[in-house]
């Protein structure tokens, strides 16, 4: 660890601390670390030490529920839809922190929290411009249409 340039990890914070892998303690070893943490729920929420999974990331999130809207019943995205997504947060984040590495000679923590990651991609633009929240459609009862984009709405 002491020339590491990253370290990422998906093991809850609890059990990095234990195992004397948190942030503080690597960081004091190499201060040029970027250090990320992809876990099911931000450190600071009252789920923090949860395990998370996709399933427990797409109920949780609010994208079950776009698929209940889109088929009449509960149901998960038939792929790891939030384990992909959050994969994608972690190299964009992973590659911010790394610039910042090589212009500052610092490291710095990154948690990406799965759950809230979803969050912001499930959001649709409602016609005033604010955002409508999973679970409530800006102008269809399906969610399908929109308004943000060209007209794409299912047939009817």
């Amino acid at each position: 660890m002491k020339t590491a340039d990253v370290l990422v990890t998906n093991m809850r914070p609890g059990a990095l601390q234990r195992l004397g892998l948190d942030y503080e303690q690597l960081a004091e070893l190499n201060p040029r670390l970027v250090y990320c943490n992809a876990q099911g729920f931000r450190t600071d929420s009252n789920r923090a030490g949860l395990a998370a999974y996709d399933e427990i990331v797409q109920a949780s999130s609010g994208m079950a529920d776009l698929m209940r809207r889109a088929t009449g019943k509960p149901t998960y995205a038939p792929t790891i839809l939030a384990d992909k997504l959050c994969a994608l947060t972690i190299v964009y984040s992973v590659l911010a922190a790394v610039v910042h590495q090589r212009t500052t000679g610092r490291g710095r923590r990154v948690e990406v929290p799965m759950a809230d990651g979803q969050r912001p991609r499930l959001a649709r633009r409602a016609p005033d411009g604010g955002h409508v929240p999973p679970g409530r459609a800006a102008d269809d009862p399906l969610g399908h249409a929109a308004v943000s984009a060209p007209p794409h709405a299912r047939a009817r």
